[in-house]
């Protein structure tokens, strides 16, 4: 938003050049279930700029999905399962990414399960591939916040969707809290212990989840090098194991971490040096 309705060239482009990127990264899982890192190499779907309208730089990018495609995304309803998807998926992404930190097993989670035990050709979508998808936009949405950071010829940005029945806002908005969210990482200096029990983790990446009842939401955590052994990997999956199974007792994990937090202390992530049971 623009006060003078009118913005730094170069930064509006590197905003809309991030806000495409994200989109075609975003439809590309959503429409062929794979990622992919560059947005040319999207499939099966094209991305369409219309011309901007009148008042606060306004622009409206379109999807055009493929015929061939498995599913439609962007020009299916909101009402259908895949375009519930659709809008599910854009939406986690951009609040995840600064920090709203949306339940996914009660929310996009179950949506996904609930589709897939209707139609086994849905797509299956797991936590752990989202969040890799989550962490190959984190840059292409910092660059929407350049005009407000930057030239400031821009108060915020908003990213809204059109479900045919007018302007829905997916995420909120784009200021200059969610740019020091975003791009501000304070990394503690000093080991603690944290306790929790994993609630997603992938074994080629070393990343997951964990619940952490003090924070009462999921954090991201990565193994350390030297964290990455057997006994510790064991740890680890079977109390995923559990939390899929809904055992909440006895998976209970204390983890000796470095934690990583926004400038307002908000805790974005942790690195994990070695894992131990709860007695």
């Amino acid at each position: 938003m623009s006060d003078e309705h009118q913005i730094d060239f170069y930064d509006i482009s590197e905003a809309l050049h991030g806000f495409q990127r994200y989109l075609a990264l975003t439809t590309n899982l959503v429409v062929n279930n794979e990622i992919i890192t560059h947005s040319t190499a999207l499939k099966n779907a094209r991305i369409y700029a219309l011309p901007p309208e009148e008042g606060s730089w306004k622009i409206l990018a379109p999807i055009v999905v493929a015929c061939t495609a498995a599913y439609h995304v962007g020009t299916a309803d909101k009402d259908t399962p895949i375009g519930n998807l659709a809008h599910s998926i854009y939406a986690y992404v951009i609040q995840e990414s600064l920090g709203i930190n949306p339940d996914f097993d009660k929310d996009l989670g179950q949506q996904i399960k609930d589709e897939r035990a209707k139609n086994p050709n849905f797509p299956e979508l797991t936590q752990s591939k989202i969040d890799s998808l989550i962490e190959k936009c984190h840059n292409s949405l910092q660059k929407i916040h350049r005009p407000i950071i930057a030239s400031e010829t821009a108060k915020q940005a908003e990213i809204l969707f059109d479900d045919g029945s007018g302007e829905i806002k997916t995420t909120g908005s784009f200021d200059r809290k969610t740019y020091d969210y975003m791009a501000y990482d304070k990394e503690d200096s000093h080991e603690t212990i944290v306790i929790g029990r994993i609630t997603s983790y992938n074994v080629n990446t070393f990343k997951g989840r964990i619940y952490i009842p003090k924070e009462k939401r999921p954090i991201p955590f990565m193994l350390a090098d030297n964290a990455r052994r057997s006994d510790i990997i064991d740890l680890v999956t079977s109390s995923l194991s559990a939390s899929a199974l809904d055992i909440v007792t006895s998976n209970d994990l204390r983890c000796f971490v470095y934690k990583t937090k926004s400038r307002t202390d908000r805790l974005k992530f942790l690195v994990m040096t070695n894992v131990t049971v709860v007695p």
